[in-house]
């Protein structure tokens, strides 16, 4: 009979999941409050029971898969960049034409929009107007700097 609750569920990622498995012993084995009573989570299963999962703890688990899934895309998709960009230095050095690949069409490089909203532009023109018409009172008063 499978294990349930808590302990299942680390069997389950050890045995499905390693990378992340390796993240959630790392993270509770150095966890500050554990470790101030003396236990040691060396290993999550040999610790668990087949109780059901604390939503603290599901939440700690989802915080650190997360964390351990981003890594592992951000390395994959430098790995995916590297190779088009040496494929298109090879055939450079080969003189022949390129290859037409967009990386951003393949989510390998961040797209950012930059711009200015109605609102900012009109708050700009004020701004602006009215720091000029400062200037130009001021040089009309005709004060002289000394």
């Amino acid at each position: 009979m499978a294990a349930k609750g808590t302990k299942g569920f680390f069997i389950w990622l050890r045995a499905n999941m390693p990378q992340v498995y390796a993240d959630v012993k790392r993270e509770f084995s150095a966890a500050k409050t554990l470790s101030g009573f003396g236990i040691s989570m060396s290993d999550p299963v040999a610790l668990s029971t087949e109780a059901p999962a604390s939503s603290t703890l599901v939440q700690t688990i989802k915080d650190i898969a997360n964390v351990g899934a981003q890594l592992y895309l951000t390395r994959q998709q430098a790995q995916a960049q590297q190779q088009i960009l040496s494929e298109n230095l090879r055939r450079a050095a080969l003189g022949q034409s390129m290859l037409n690949i967009d990386p951003a069409q393949y989510g390998l490089q961040p797209s950012v929009g930059v711009g200015l909203t109605g609102d900012t532009k009109q708050l700009l023109m004020y701004g602006g107007f009215g720091i000029g018409l400062l200037w130009l009172l001021s040089m009309a008063t005709g004060r002289k700097r000394r």
